[in-house]
Order: structure tokens, then C-alpha cells, then sequence
């Protein structure tokens, strides 16, 4: 066929070649494929800073720059270096590859002398050290060892680099199953921290995952002007995939294994001993349910009151100085504390029912203020002095019974309001003693803002009351204690402060495994400063009391996780807990609650297990006790808190900085694609030619030829030229090469006229070239 009568792409051969065209330009889109990887690494990263509770935000971002340098330049390295011989692009390749993955030590948080001078066996022990440690710790995690950091951020390397790598070594057009191997790790980088941390929104989260791994995996194959039915048919399997998750995920497992086990096996039943010890937390953390309890609202539900404190550690048993009994070291008789109005507890009372489950016990558990309603098995009674219920014989699996449980919850006003009452402090006077370890001493402190004076030891011998005290073991904890009472107009005042003196802002840490002393709650209030429940409860009801406020510590456990369609709490044995409770005139005793909300019990996620597996906690929901407003009751200063807990992921704006910045670097490393791709074969051109018309909003009609073609640009010499080119190699037999001037001469004169994106158009349509293919012999330009 002659040049004259020929149509640009050929009739007979037209379709073929369009469609092979077609096909090469969509199978070879690698910047699509970058982009994919680059949404769907900055997605992973965010995930995984929930891990913390103050992520390295730049850190984080560096990591999947790392990735993103090694999936995007790594394969353009190759492409400039592929005139070199294969073994010196390959050296030069590895060489690269390994300067990237050592960079995301230093990335990571390791010190960058130690990877400068190469220490290994330095750097190996310190993350031995963070391995060690990475399964006692509560997530999200406050960075209090820096190796444990460091070890979670390599975990987001590992992964990232990983999918980078798979990505970096690929042929230029890869398979589904390169592209899903690659996304694993990523998937993992999401999704790890969703089971720990759990998230506020999981199906959106969700659907935007799905969104952003069906972007990396089929984005490059799908053309911009035929893949409308495949994104409808990704869309619609998206949002089935979210109305039909509530359904699959019922909260109930499908299959529970537990119950085939327990059928065949003998069932471990859990057990607490509720005196305080501050040692390593022994309260059993398997994440077994221990109890469910029907309520309204969500409370603490309360196993024993630890009323006295022996001088070593809080335990159970009426206080020093016993009300509504004669018997007192003063010789005093202290009347019964005066219950609330009938309207304080019409408001605040409910009927409960509690069904024991997989523990044993003897006590019969309640809530702040509890009266039996029911019988139990075996009867039971009322402990003296400590306001607890307690069954004859050991409750287990199956027992249900009623209370009617009081547990006021007012505002920060309210109790203000209640602090100008007069408190009855005769009958308070037990809730204001300790025992001092040395010569047996008993003391009773003044009451709130009475001079220390008034202070009463009983004690086989010794100097004058404040002076025995400031010269015990406690003396630190009693100056302190009165400085904060000195500080505060009021006792809803001086309970702030001692919440805030325990808060991490003065350096106190959950940490289930203190260090051992001779007096632990003086080691952890003005040495260690790392403890659990135990000592952040003991360490307040201490202070209160000697500040002159009435307090004890409560045992239990935590509201747990609820059923909102039968309200009931379904409690587990992580749910166990001490928490404070300080009296107020007209409510009576109120709960505060100074742990950290890292902690398993209140959210956070539990520590290890024998497996060393780190077990999420339960999610809770609506629990009415306490109260988390600043300064109220039950209100915390503790660690990021848990469920989001820890909701605080890196800052939203470095994250948009850091996007801005990978688009730029994805964009960069597109750009170098498209200029080191080769120019291809003739027939590809003349494809590319009539593409770029069509894109351009000037399609080539049915029979136009590359002479008719060619006369139609004659005042445009050099478009001529190009033109002429493509035709005397196609037909002429000649390696003409059209030269980079010729191709910008096109570019310029198909952009002519569209404003400024029409010139973008023409450029995307018509991308300048910098190598030739020399199979083809055709230049690049």
C-alpha cells in the first residue's frame, strides 16, 4: 500500500495495532502503580502510629519515604544504568537497596553514631532489649523505653521495606500475585494496630483500605476511558463488604472454641486475693469472662473495701478507729456515718443482677453501695466495718443474684456545693488513720485544714505526734500531703491535686512490674514512680488521709464490655481493679480513679501473656463510673487513653505535609519514567501520534493518511518533518528517526489554543524522551 493512499494506523491492521498500543500503555503504567503503593504506605504508617501514644510523626513519614524511594527509585536506577554491563548495574542496585535499609535504622530511632561506626553488637542488644520488653507493655504505648520504641518502629519498617522490595526487583510488567505480595505487608501495617487499638470507625476504615489496596493491585491495568464497569463493580463490592460486616461481626464468635474445649477439658476458674501487695501484678489476665452483670449504666463493680492500712500496704478490714463501735485507740465510740437523703438516692440507685461466670469467690460483688435483694447459695453477711456483702460458701459459674447498688456520680459543682456542708468527722475519724511500720503506732490525722497539732499516734513510745510521723518512713509523703492540703481551698481541691501530683506529667508510668522496696508506696511516690492500680490507688488514699480527707481503697473490677441490646456487661478477669473512694456530705462515698487509662482495666490493652502474645481488652462503651471530665469524679490524669486510646496518632498536619511531599517524590519518579521509557517501535509511534490527537480534542477521521497528515502541518516544518519520518520509516524502508525538536515542534503545536491544561494534555499525550530504543532503532525525543 502506498504512503499516499494508506490510512495513519492501516485499515486492515489498524485495530490490532490500536489495541496493542492500548494495551502496552496500560500494562506499562508504573507511576499508577507507585501511587497505589505510595496512598496505601502512608495509610499503614498512620495506622501504626496508634501503637504509640505520642507517635514520631516524622520518623514514621521518613520510613515510607525509605519504601517509597526503594519501590520507585530503584527500578528507575536500572533503567539509567542499563548500558552499563549486568553484573556493575546489579552491584550498584544491591548496593543502593542496602544504603536504604540501613537508613531506616537511624530513621527508626537507633542512634545514628551506632550505625555510623557500625556497632552491631550494640545495636543488637538494644533491640533484644526492646524485644524483651514488647510483651509487657500496654498499648498505646507512652515511650518510656526507648528501645521498646525503637523496636516498633523497626516493625514498621520491616513491613514497609518489605513491600518496597517486592516492588523494586519486579519486571516491568508484574503479575497479580507480585502486586498482592507486595500489598500483604502493607494490609499488615493497617490492620496489626486495628487489633490492639480499636479503631472509632472500623467499616470506614475499612472501606478505605479495601479502596486503596484495589488501587494499588488493579489500578494500573484500568484505562481512564474503559474501566468505568470495573470501578462500579469495585465500588458495589465495597459497600456490601460494609452493610453486611455488622452482620457477620456480632460480637459472638461463630464457632467458640472455648465452649468445645471446656466440654472435654477441666475448667480453670479464676480467683483474686483483693489485699494489696505491690509486687508483680498475679491477678489473672486471659481474657476470660469472669462475670455478667445487667444495669442500666455502666459502674465499678465492687468486690471488697480496703479499709486499713497496715503500714506496709492497704488491706481488708475495718479501719483503725471503727464506727458504730466502742472499740477505738483513743478509747472513743464513733457513731455510723449518716446516709444520704432519700432523694440523693432515688437519683442514684438501680437494681443489678449479677451472674457469676468463669471465677470463683466469696464475695458477693456489687457496686459502690450495695444491699443483697436476693438469696445466694449458702446465705451470706454483711462484713463489719467494711460495708461489703460476703457469701458463706465459695460462689461459682451459674450463681445469679439481685443487689440494689448505690453509686452517686455528681458533677464537679455539685460536689463543691457539698464540700461547704459540715462533715460528721466523728464518725470519719477511721478513714483518717494509718499505721506507721515502727514501735506498732497507730495515727489519727486532723481533718481537713486543722494544724498538725492535732494529730493523735498511739505508739509504744516516741516523740510528739507531727514530729513521729515526719521522722517514719512516711515523712516525705506527709510533707507532701500537707503542702497539697495548704494548696487547696477545699477537699474536691486537694483530691485534683493529688490526682495531678500522680500524673505522668510528673513522671508516673503503668508498668505491672515494679521494682521491689522495704515501703513500697513511699518507693513509688518519690523513687520508682512506675506501678499499676495497686499503687496508684494505695499512693492516693495514703496522701488523702493524711491531708485530712476521709478515703479508702476499692477492689473489683472495671464497668467491662456492654451488650446494648440486653444491657449487660459482659466483665473479664482483665477488667480487675483497685480504684479510691473519698466521702462527700450529702452523696457519701464517691469514686476517683488516678491510674493511667492505659491500663488493661480501664481500656488499654493488657500486657503479656505465657504465650507473649499482647491480648486486646475488651471494648467498653457508655460506662457511667467515673466520670473522665477534668477534675470530676473519677476523672484521670493518667496516659493516652485506650480504645482510641491513644487515639493520638501523629499530627494531621505533618501528615498532609509528608503526603505533599511523597506525591512529589511519586510525581518525580513518574516524570523519570516517562523520560527513560524507551520510545518503541514505528508502529508504536504512529499510535502514540494518533492518541495524542484524540487527547487533545483533534481526532484523526477514518483514511487520513501520514502524507495527507504530514500536508496538513507543512507551515510547521519541523511537525512536518516528524511526521514525515514515522512515514518514510514505516513505507520507505529507512531508519529515520524523528529528533527531540521535531517531537516538542508536535507538542507545541497540539497544545496551540486549549489554555493551560490543554498544554498539560499535550504533554501527557506526547512526554518527551531521553533514550532511544535501539531495537527498533527509532530515537527518542
Amino acid at each position: 500500500m502506498s504512503s499516499a493512499s494508506a490510512p495513519v494506523a492501516g485499515r486492515a491492521a489498524g485495530r490490532a495495532t490500536r489495541h496493542a498500543a492500548s494495551r502496552t500503555d496500560v500494562q506499562g503504567r508504573p507511576w499508577i502503580r507507585l501511587a497505589g503503593f505510595t496512598a496505601l504506605s502512608l495509610y499503614g504508617v498512620e495506622r501504626w502510629s496508634r501503637l504509640l501514644a505520642v507517635p514520631p510523626s516524622l520518623r514514621l513519614i521518613g520510613l515510607a519515604a525509605l519504601a517509597i524511594g526503594l519501590a520507585g527509585g530503584l527500578p528507575l536506577l536500572r533503567r539509567l544504568l542499563a548500558r552499563l554491563p549486568i553484573y556493575a548495574s546489579r552491584t550498584i542496585a544491591a548496593l543502593v537497596s542496602l544504603g536504604l535499609v540501613v537508613a531506616a535504622f537511624p530513621a527508626a530511632g537507633l542512634r545514628w553514631h551506632l550505625v555510623w561506626y557500625l556497632k552491631i553488637a550494640v545495636t543488637a542488644r538494644q533491640i533484644g532489649h526492646g524485644l524483651t520488653g514488647l510483651g509487657n507493655i500496654l498499648v498505646p504505648y507512652d515511650g518510656f523505653d526507648h528501645r521498646v520504641t525503637l523496636v516498633i518502629m523497626l516493625g514498621a519498617a520491616v513491613l514497609l521495606l518489605d513491600a518496597g522490595a517486592v516492588l523494586a526487583f519486579a519486571p516491568r510488567r508484574i503479575s497479580d500475585a507480585r502486586r498482592a505480595t507486595a500489598a500483604l505487608p502493607l494490609i499488615a501495617l493497617a490492620v496489626v494496630p486495628s487489633t490492639l487499638v480499636h479503631p472509632k470507625t472500623p467499616m470506614l476504615e475499612g472501606l478505605l483500605l479495601f479502596a486503596l489496596v484495589a488501587f494499588f493491585v488493579w489500578g494500573e491495568r484500568l484505562r481512564f476511558d474503559g474501566g468505568r464497569a470495573a470501578l462500579a463493580l469495585l465500588a458495589l463490592a465495597g459497600l456490601l463488604g460494609v452493610s453486611l460486616a455488622p452482620v457477620i461481626d456480632g460480637g459472638k464468635p461463630w464457632f467458640d472454641y472455648q465452649k468445645w474445649t471446656g466440654a472435654t477439658s477441666v475448667r480453670h476458674l479464676a480467683a483474686f486475693e483483693w489485699n494489696q501487695t505491690y509486687g508483680p501484678l498475679r491477678w489473672p489476665q486471659k481474657g476470660s469472662e469472669v462475670l455478667s452483670v445487667r444495669a442500666k449504666t455502666g459502674h465499678y463493680w465492687k468486690a471488697e473495701n480496703l479499709n486499713d492500712f497496715n503500714g506496709i500496704a492497704w488491706v481488708q478490714g475495718p479501719p483503725a478507729v471503727l464506727p458504730g463501735t466502742a472499740v477505738t485507740g483513743f478509747g472513743r465510740q464513733a457513731p455510723p456515718l449518716p446516709s444520704p437523703s432519700l432523694a440523693t438516692l432515688r437519683e442514684y440507685s438501680e437494681t443489678i443482677r449479677v451472674t457469676v461466670q468463669g471465677m470463683q469467690t466469696t464475695n458477693v460483688i456489687g457496686a459502690g453501695q450495695s444491699t443483697l435483694e436476693s438469696r445466694v447459695p449458702g446465705g451470706s453477711h454483711t462484713v463489719t466495718g467494711t460495708g461489703t456483702v460476703a457469701a458463706d460458701r465459695v460462689l461459682g459459674p451459674g450463681v445469679t443474684y439481685r443487689m440494689r447498688a448505690y453509686v452517686p456520680t455528681p458533677t464537679g459543682p455539685e460536689l463543691q456545693a457539698a464540700t461547704a456542708q459540715p462533715y460528721p468527722w466523728s464518725a470519719l475519724s477511721g478513714y483518717l488513720t494509718i499505721s506507721i511500720p515502727t514501735r506498732s503506732a497507730t495515727v489519727e490525722f486532723p481533718h481537713f485544714h486543722q494544724p498538725a497539732a492535732t494529730t493523735r499516734v498511739v505508739a509504744d513510745a516516741g516523740p510528739g505526734p507531727p514530729v513521729y510521723v515526719q521522722h517514719s518512713p512516711y515523712g516525705k509523703a506527709y510533707q507532701l500531703a500537707r503542702r497539697l492540703a495548704s494548696e487547696s481551698p477545699n477537699e474536691l481541691d486537694f483530691v485534683r491535686k493529688v490526682m495531678a501530683y500522680l500524673s505522668t506529667a510528673n513522671g508516673f508510668r503503668y508498668d505491672q512490674s515494679p521494682p521491689p522496696a522495704e515501703y513500697p508506696l513511699e518507693s513509688f511516690l518519690f523513687a520508682s514512680k512506675h506501678g499499676y492500680c495497686q499503687q496508684f490507688s494505695g499512693a492516693m488514699a495514703l496522701l488523702l488521709r493524711m491531708g485530712g480527707v476521709p478515703a479508702r481503697v476499692a477492689t473489683g473490677f472495671t464497668s467491662g464490655h456492654q451488650d446494648s441490646q440486653t444491657d449487660t456487661w459482659q466483665v473479664a478477669d482483665t477488667d480487675a481493679h483497685a480504684w479510691d473512694e473519698v466521702w462527700f456530705p450529702t452523696y457519701g462515698w464517691v469514686t476517683f480513679d488516678p491510674t493511667p487509662t492505659s491500663a488493661p482495666a480501664r481500656g488499654g490493652i493488657k500486657g503479656s501473656t505465657a504465650t507473649g502474645r499482647l491480648v486486646p481488652n475488651v471494648p467498653r462503651k457508655n460506662a457511667g463510673t467515673p466520670r473522665d471530665d477534668a477534675g470530676l469524679p473519677g476523672a484521670t490524669h493518667g496516659t493516652a487513653p485506650g480504645h482510641r486510646h491513644g487515639a493520638a496518632g501523629p499530627s494531621g498536619w505533618l501528615f498532609v505535609a509528608g503526603a505533599a511531599a511523597l506525591l512529589a517524590l511519586c510525581l518525580l519518579a513518574w516524570w523519570g519514567w516517562v523520560l527513560t521509557r524507551p520510545a518503541g517501535s514505528t508502529e508504536q509511534l504512529i499510535a502514540e501520534l494518533e492518541r495524542a490527537h484524540e487527547r487533545t480534542g483533534r481526532p484523526l477521521h477514518d483514511g487520513v493518511t501520514l502524507a495527507a497528515l504530514e500536508d496538513r502541518y507543512r507551515s510547521t516544518p519541523e511537525v512536518a518533518a516528524y511526521i514525515r519520518a514515522l512515514r518514510l520509516s514505516r513505507y520507505g524502508g529507512r531508519s529515520t528517526e524523528p529528533d527531540r525538536a521535531q517531537r516538542r515542534a508536535l507538542r507545541r503545536e497540539l497544545g496551540l489554543g486549549l489554555g493551560p491544561l490543554g498544554r498539560v494534555r499535550a504533554l501527557r499525550s506526547l512526554p518527551p524522551r531521553l533514550r532511544p530504543d535501539h531495537r527498533s532503532g527509532v530515537s527518542g525525543s
